[in-house]
């Protein structure tokens, strides 16, 4: 992960004559290496801990020994997300210090009364665990933000968005008391005065700045999750006409007697026939004239509609979509060449009226920036994407190919693994390829390609997407999650779920640390260590997901991205499941039923789209 904020950081401790019973003390802990930086960020942290009777030398080392294992048990904890890291290094930092044993001479020392509050920041999100009273505030300019929430035998986190010039302030039960919320902008550069310090026997705290190195664009202020909204789900139904048959008597004269009879009643089967005919095409053509008019009616409601949903968006914004969704789901029989142009048009306006309430955002700039066609592989099914560089495959003919876009023009060479390729995935500088029986790595060069030693049952052959995470592999089917454990001489198979999880509609993940798993009908499941984080749910997406096809993220990145190739649209959460925004593919070129591939670039600036022949660039 590229850094997004430097940080400049200053600790306040409290002064030496503090009271004996009691320390407090600030931290701050940056691991000075990239890989690890990059998976868990900085750490930073505040703690009151008193005790009556108890030496100050044992609350101080109660107090180190709370730092120590913080900082052992978060950066060590690989698995899952900072978050849940934080949360866990948290627990355990807190339960040691509680057993640690107590030199207090002859008194008989109460209970440790410990008041925590750590934060850590992984790229431009902040994550905060807090226990007890001390003080979390973000100051934006002349304002401060409580973010932190006292708390009484409970562990509190939350996590929110950063920006530039914020500064972070986590301060002691001291602290909290010498400020209040709307003097601390104003009254930071106390902090910084001796005499001021010096009257302040229980007063510690940090204070972080933070400056932008690369900057994604980001949100106003904290965000936190709102309810869910249920939205309505217009259904049409279609009627079809029968037309009804028509059935002609044969009549047969023997004798020329009977010729005058014969030529009576040829006339007379001739005048019938005549008028049945006549009569018949007349309801034929009453019911055409009908069913064009009724066609030619239903456009004019139509329209009629549009216009009642235009003067609803200020005042009913949810009727207004109501109605925009019925619009939208319309489908008469029978128009005129006319009729279906004028439909055309109230459709276009409702579905771009429908995108602008719901805030859909238009992908105005696509491109092209291969097409396969020209080359060996007849019909490419999948591609990953890792730094400008971006590799394609095709089951049906055992073709890769490496697409270098770094520079003005793309660059092709042929991948040469020994075999076919299902699936394949990019992971620190290896490139990863999974066939009918088998797993081959390469350098990302993707030459020289070697065959791993997999033990155990890998279900290659049932797999419905392919994923690697810290050199581990991890095969999604039907029937479960296969996870690849790197070993010693190669890799070992076997079920990652400890709980049993129905996978049958699943169509596709992505992993984080998490494993966000995509199922057909628009459900995502967030998984920790083979298990389901029930508290994981997607809120407020303006209309259900269609046909979901794709989803991506990964450690680097703040949101999920889910590819609805139905709805043409690309719907972007956070990893806490709440809406974030939403795109809408205006490009025609784009057929989205061919559609086998879906990344989205680091800068977060565009989107990559492979179809059975081509590689597309959206502009995000």
């Amino acid at each position: 992960m590229d850094k997004i904020f430097s940080v400049k950081i200053q600790e306040i401790r409290s002064p030496e004559k503090a009271p004996g019973d009691y320390v407090s003390l600030p931290f701050s802990f940056d691991p000075n290496d990239k890989l690890m930086e990059e998976q868990r960020g900085k750490l930073f942290a505040v703690l009151d801990i008193s005790g009556k009777g108890v030496p100050q030398s044992n609350l101080t080392s109660g107090a180190k020994l709370i730092f120590d294992v913080l900082k052992e048990t978060y950066f060590g904890e690989l698995e899952g997300t900072p978050l849940q890291a934080l949360e866990k290094a948290f627990h355990t930092a807190k339960e040691n210090v509680l057993k640690m044993p107590l030199d207090s001479g002859n008194i008989s020392p109460h209970p440790l009364d410990i008041n925590l509050v750590t934060a850590v920041l992984w790229g431009k999100v902040l994550y905060i665990a807090q226990f007890g009273t001390c003080a979390a505030y973000i100051i934006k300019e002349t304002s401060a933000l409580n973010i932190g929430k006292s708390s009484e035998g409970e562990v509190v986190v939350s996590s929110g968005i950063v920006e530039k010039g914020d500064v972070l302030v986590l301060g002691s039960g001291g602290f909290k008391e010498l400020f209040t919320l709307e003097e601390l902008p104003l009254n930071l550069s106390k902090l910084s005065d001796e005499k001021f310090l010096e009257n302040c026997k229980k007063l510690s705290a940090i204070i972080v700045k933070f400056d932008v190195l690369n900057f994604w664009g980001g949100d106003d202020s904290i965000k936190f999750a709102t309810p869910a909204k249920s939205t309505a789900k217009a259904i049409m139904t279609r009627l079809f006409a029968r037309e009804p048959r028509i059935k002609i008597p044969v009549s047969s004269f023997e004798t020329r007697s009977k010729k005058r009879f014969a030529l009576l009643g040829v006339s007379a089967v001739l005048l019938i026939l005549f008028l049945t005919f006549s009569i018949t095409l007349s309801r034929k053509q009453k019911i055409v004239s009908e069913m064009e008019t009724s066609s030619k009616n239903v456009v004019q409601e139509l329209y009629g509609k549009m216009e009642s949903a235009k003067n609803l968006v200020n005042e009913d914004k949810d009727k207004a979509k109501e109605m925009l969704m019925e619009i939208s789901a319309a489908n008469p029989d029978n128009l005129s060449s006319q009729d279906k142009e004028e439909l055309n048009k109230v459709l276009g306006s409702a579905a771009s009226l429908l995108d602008e309430i719901e805030g859909v955002l238009p992908i105005e700039e696509t491109r092209e920036i291969y097409d396969f066609s020209k080359e060996s592989a007849a019909d490419i099914s999948g591609m990953v994407y890792l730094d400008n560089l971006l590799y394609v495959w095709s089951k049906d003919s055992n073709a890769g190919f490496k697409l270098d876009i770094s520079g003005d023009a793309p660059i092709l060479s042929e991948l040469t693994p020994d075999g076919n390729i299902h699936f394949a995935d990019i992971y620190d500088d290896k490139f990863y390829v999974v066939g009918d029986s088998d797993m081959q790595i390469s350098s990302k060069e993707g030459a020289s390609f070697v065959k791993q030693d997999v033990t155990g049952k890998a279900s290659f052959s049932k797999a419905l997407a392919f994923k690697i995470y810290y050199g581990n592999g991890y095969i999604l089917t039907s029937e479960g999650i296969i996870k690849l454990r790197e070993e010693e001489n190669g890799y070992s198979a076997d079920n990652w779920l400890k709980v049993p999880i129905s996978l049958e509609e699943a169509e596709d993940f992505a992993i984080d640390g998490n494993l966000y798993v995509l199922f057909k009908n628009g459900d995502i499941k967030k998984l920790y260590m083979g298990e389901e984080d029930t508290a994981f749910m997607v809120k407020n997406v303006p209309s259900n997901l269609k046909e979901p096809r794709f989803i991506y993220t990964n450690i680097d990145m703040n949101d999920i991205y889910i590819l609805d190739t139905l709805d043409r649209s690309i719907v972007v959460i956070d990893k806490m499941g709440s809406f974030q925004k939403k795109y809408r593919m205006k490009d025609s070129n784009i057929n989205t039923a061919d559609i086998r591939g879906f990344a989205v670039k680091s800068s977060l600036e565009s989107a990559f789209i492979l179809t059975n022949s081509k590689i597309f660039e959206l502009a995000l």
